[in-house]
């Protein structure tokens, strides 16, 4: 039996398998481009990966690219609770940190009322647009938890 046998709900467990604990290319799990690379491989796959909500729930985003791509992974999620989890870290040559902190901020608010638990990991000065996110006033309905971990202070007022 090939991947092309697999019926699609058998394929979907393999990909949310993949997704949360396989570590491919030197990634990390739940990396956004992993979820967009099984989307990418051919009609079927794509069509398992945007009918599986539960692929797109938990987001690891810490590279521009990942920021970029969140907007979308969050609406395929449906209206499943979110796990998410953003590392700010620059320096190097090859840095590729996020840069769009407000399009990351933006898509976030836009699905606060969906975030379960956010993380948020910083090796670097934290952005100022974390401030609209966190310790501004805005709710989040089902948060259950969040995690800070960072050589600064988190930007809460």
């Amino acid at each position: 039996m090939s991947f092309a046998d697999l019926p699609s709900e058998l394929l979907g467990e393999v990909f949310l398998l993949v997704d949360g604990s396989y570590d491919y290319f030197g990634g990390d799990p739940y990396a956004l481009v992993h979820k967009f690379t099984l989307s990418h491989v051919c009609t079927a796959w794509r069509s398992t990966a945007l009918q599986l909500p539960l692929l797109w729930t938990h987001l690891y985003v810490k590279t521009d690219p990942d920021a970029l791509m969140l907007p979308t992974a969050l609406t395929r999620s449906g209206s499943m609770p979110l796990d998410v989890r953003i590392t700010w870290n620059s320096g190097g040559i090859f840095d590729r940190a996020i840069q769009n902190n407000d399009a990351l901020i933006d898509a976030l608010l836009a699905h606060r009322a969906l975030l379960k638990r956010l993380t948020i990991d910083w090796v670097t000065k934290l952005p100022e647009a974390l401030t609209r996110l966190i310790g501004s006033g805005v709710e989040f309905p089902i948060l259950e938890e969040i995690a800070a971990r960072g050589v600064d202070k988190l930007p809460c007022k």
